[in-house]
């Protein structure tokens, strides 16, 4: 709006000194005959071609002035835009380039959680002598996962309009969060650091994260341009 506002202003104030110069030679000269002389005509050339000339070239120095600046501040607001796209491109690559190895480790650490519950209900001997290297493996992959969406808020508030605060993201942190401290209580379980392994943790919570982390993952995409 304020740019029509501008160029309508300069169109009216460039049409106004294109007009004086006429203006004034009309008053002047109004009512004397047409010269037949081309020495007349010569001098009439001049006298509009040199004040036209000089009024255009002055008009031309505006409008360049004015295009670079107005091409200067499009730049800054492009550059600003691909940075802030970029930005927020990362953040989404760090987090889905985390996803797939959870996914596997969490699924493996299920797994040897299921045969560490059996061994624990038989009170086999296999209890003591089994190892669990896919429980520590699912817990570190799971506690990446939970720090890094707890502080996704934080870190990426800036560069992205989905909302924080909804109910929605808070289910996400809820369920990544007790996925963490399932493995966590298995881990230190299996190793001497509690001497109870009791969770009401089931694959259903896992696949509802699997969910809910898919349609977090495309809400932030429709945000960025690829």
């Amino acid at each position: 709006m304020i740019k029509e506002r501008a160029i309508v202003i300069f169109a009216i104030v460039a049409g106004i000194l294109l007009v004086i110069p006429i203006i004034f030679f009309v008053v002047n000269f109004w009512g004397t005959q047409i010269s037949e002389r081309a020495e007349d005509w010569a001098y009439f050339g001049g006298y509009f071609g040199g004040l036209i000339g000089t009024i255009v070239s002055v008009l031309s120095l505006f409008i360049i002035g004015y295009i670079s600046i107005w091409v200067s501040k499009q730049g800054s607001a492009e550059n600003k835009n691909i940075y802030i796209n970029k930005q927020r491109f990362d953040a989404y690559n760090k987090l889905t380039t985390m996803l797939p190895d959870f996914q596997k480790n969490t699924i493996i650490g299920l797994d040897e959680i299921a045969r560490l519950n059996k061994n624990i209900d038989e009170k086999s001997i296999f209890l003591l002598t089994s190892k669990y290297p896919g429980i520590d493996l699912a817990y570190k992959s799971a506690s990446d996962l939970f720090y890094f969406i707890v502080h996704f808020d934080s870190m990426f508030r800036v560069l992205f309009d989905y909302d924080f605060k909804s109910a929605e993201f808070k289910i996400l942190i809820n369920e990544t969060g007790k996925i963490f401290h399932y493995f966590e209580k298995a881990s230190n379980y299996i190793h001497g650091l509690d001497n109870s392994f009791e969770s009401d943790f089931k694959k259903e919570d896992f696949f509802s994260f699997i969910r809910n982390i898919g349609n977090f993952c495309k809400r932030l995409e429709t945000e960025i341009k690829l």
